[in-house]
């Protein structure tokens, strides 16, 4: 429902009000049989009786969401605006009592360029428009599951008796879980030029988010499901500039283009975990005043060219060397390199450290549009950078253990004094010398990018071909997406992440299949 009204020239009032309801059914099933006491009983001649071991399964979900929501808006003169939103949302995946959440939200505007100090300057020949804005506004948010707050049991046994209890797919709950907040505060400047010729928005803006939901891990000893539950215990912030530039650099009869330049950075950060406790995986760590995913590994230092062997620094600062023919670490003496007799560790709990951000820190993109009699052309390119990626395919093909290589393994060290950065390589100790399934800086790389997304040349026939007058209007364009891309990462593509999401890796390249490069023609 909207409604809009000027009065007296001045005022403009509009509201907008709407209510929304969502509800979503999943129902699945599921039969197996394993152990098939002949081949003849097969999928096409499955009898009774004949599975060694059948198994069924299914499951049952609904899920609900409703939202009322409205705006007001305000003007007056076009030179003075307001807005303000009020969100109303309540959602299943909550308990009960914490279901409903209110999310409000405003902002002001002040159109300086309508003010008659700068109207009727000289300056208003140039700068045709200049507006000062600010806003701010919360936003909740639940997409962890369809109940993470609800304690799940199941059929269970003790002794010879039945019963339900906590089982393997159980889950603990938590009554107190509520909504995710984001809080998101932003100043910006407008400027229009000639006319609004060129125009040019800057922004700053800062995203709070409170009360993440993240699992809590608790002691094995108090039997809890899974050894934890979900709660509201996390905190992030990102933060930034955003520049958006509009030209319309030719603007003739017959021919036209403009061009769209846009550029962000961000910088993220996370606050609160539990217990300030870090979370882990092989490849990542997100830490309290980190940015969230950090890249988390050994730091690679070198090859020691008398013997090839690799060279980290463990977190105390000491310089160690791993003897690859025996698969233990000594203790480092730049005055005698070939010393192996202080033997250490490299400790994944003490020596890794924190190798990179897997975040861009900054991206944009170019946009072209060129119009000339009835060709149109268009130009997009994307770019971004500031963040690291680990390249864990690179790291997979220096193994030696018959499978495929890449060509960096020419580069390993053979011959005492051999400068290079691969150390000796030994048959099927790939997982030693090259820390298979964890980060090392040898082989983190940095992410950044230009990429030429889209190219469009297209065609409108004239309208007064015969035998087309019948249509209004008839196209014929090609265009080409992906066209290429400008990196020094040596991956197959900068714009990756690992095939093991279910691992909530970041910034990891592992066999990722690289964005497609696609034709296409079209008559409309």
């Amino acid at each position: 429902m909207s409604y809009n009204k000027t009065f007296n020239e001045a005022h403009k009032i509009g509201f907008v009000g709407g209510v929304e309801y969502q509800k979503t059914t999943a129902r699945s099933y599921s039969a197996t049989g394993t152990g098939l006491s002949d081949r003849f009983f097969g999928p096409e001649n499955i009898i009774s009786g004949t599975i060694g071991t059948p198994t069924i399964g299914g499951g049952f979900v609904q899920t609900g969401f409703d939202s009322y929501f409205g705006r007001l808006n305000y003007a007056f003169k076009d030179r003075y605006l307001l807005s303000a939103t009020l969100r109303n949302d309540a959602i299943s995946s909550l308990p009960e009592a914490n279901r409903r959440g209110y999310f409000p939200g405003a902002s002001v505007g002040w159109r300086i360029s309508e003010e008659s100090f700068l109207k009727d300057s000289g300056v208003s020949r140039v700068l045709s428009d200049l507006k000062v804005r600010a806003s701010y506004a919360e936003v909740g948010n639940v997409d962890i599951g369809a109940f993470p707050y609800a304690s799940l049991f199941g059929p269970a046994k003790y002794g010879s008796q039945n019963g339900i209890a906590y089982n393997i797919n159980g889950q603990f709950g938590n009554q107190n879980l509520k909504w995710e907040s984001s809080k998101k505060k932003d100043v910006g400047i407008d400027f229009g030029f000639l006319e609004n010729r060129f125009t040019l928005s800057t922004d700053y803006y800062q995203n709070n988010i409170d009360d993440l939901i993240l699992f809590v891990r608790t002691p094995q000893s108090l039997g809890i499901p899974g050894n934890g539950y979900n709660d509201n215990i996390g905190a992030m912030r990102n933060e930034g500039f955003e520049f958006n530039f509009n030209s319309q650099n030719i603007a003739r009869e017959g021919f036209t283009w403009s061009t769209n330049i846009n550029f962000s950075t961000n910088k993220n950060k996370v606050l609160a975990l539990n217990n300030n406790e870090d979370i882990l995986n092989p490849y990542n760590v997100t830490r309290v005043g980190q940015p969230i995913g950090a890249i988390y590994g050994y730091d690679f230092v070198g090859v020691n060219s008398l013997n090839g062997y690799p060279i980290y620094r463990k977190g105390d600062g000491q310089l160690v060397q791993a003897n690859v023919d025996n698969n233990r670490y000594y203790l480092y003496d730049a005055a005698n390199p070939a010393a192996t007799t202080t033997t250490t560790a490299l400790s994944a709990a003490t020596d890794r450290k924190i190798l990179g951000n897997s975040n861009p820190t900054w991206f944009g993109g170019i946009d072209n549009n060129v119009a000339w009699k009835n060709f149109d052309l268009n130009i997009f390119a994307r770019f971004s950078g500031g963040n690291k990626i680990m390249n864990v395919s690179r790291q997979q093909l220096l193994r030696m253990d018959l499978v495929n290589n890449g060509v960096e393994i020419l580069d390993r060290w053979t011959t005492p004094g051999q400068q290079t950065d691969v150390p000796k390589l030994v048959f099927r100790n790939s997982d030693f010398i090259n820390l298979n399934n964890a980060a090392v800086s040898r082989f983190v790389e940095k992410g950044d990018f230009f990429r030429l997304q889209n190219v469009t040349l297209g065609y409108t026939l004239p309208n007064n071909i015969k035998g087309l007058s019948a249509l209004s209007r008839v196209r014929i364009y090609g265009q080409v997406q992906n066209v290429f891309t400008i990196t020094k990462y040596s991956g197959l593509d900068p714009e990756v992440n690992s095939n093991g999401n279910t691992n909530q890796q970041f910034g990891v390249d592992f066999n990722s299949n690289p964005q497609q490069r696609v034709f296409t023609g079209v008559l409309t």
